[in-house]
């Protein structure tokens, strides 16, 4: 049935007469970048990066710069990828902590496990984190 302009709508085409009845809860703490915990870390997103970024021998006001500077953007790149892994926080938690966007923390992720396939040094790095530190410590 094609509805006119001016016509009343039949009551079969719109199922949900008060969409304010179906809106979602999202706890406060969502919001805030840096605040909640990841699902699968007890240790707030801020805890988790200083963490990685005293295994990485930098503090994370030096990350959190505007740099980009290739040793800077390196180990910011790794600490995204380690919080995104296994912290279970999302992209845009993490890019509020580091002051970028969801993409460039998404393209981060992308480079790391990129840069894996040819740096041992790396992979050793990261299982490493992941074995010891990361998730021993949750």
């Amino acid at each position: 049935m094609v509805e006119r302009e001016g016509s009343t709508p039949s009551p079969d085409t719109n199922p949900n007469p008060n969409p304010m009845q179906v809106t979602q809860s999202i706890p406060q703490a969502h919001v805030i970048p840096g605040i909640t915990q990841g699902e699968r870390s007890k240790h707030s997103l801020v805890e988790m990066a200083q963490l990685i970024a005293s295994e990485l021998q930098t503090s994370i006001d030096e990350l959190r710069q505007p740099t980009r500077k290739q040793e800077i953007r390196s180990k910011r790149q790794t600490a995204m990828y380690l919080l995104k892994l296994y912290g279970g926080f999302t992209l845009t938690q993490i890019g509020g902590l580091f002051y970028k966007d969801h993409a460039t923390v998404l393209h981060s992720c992308r480079v790391v496990e990129w840069d894996m396939l040819t740096s041992k040094r790396l992979r050793d790095f990261i299982n490493t984190m992941k074995e010891t530190k990361l998730l021993k410590s949750s």
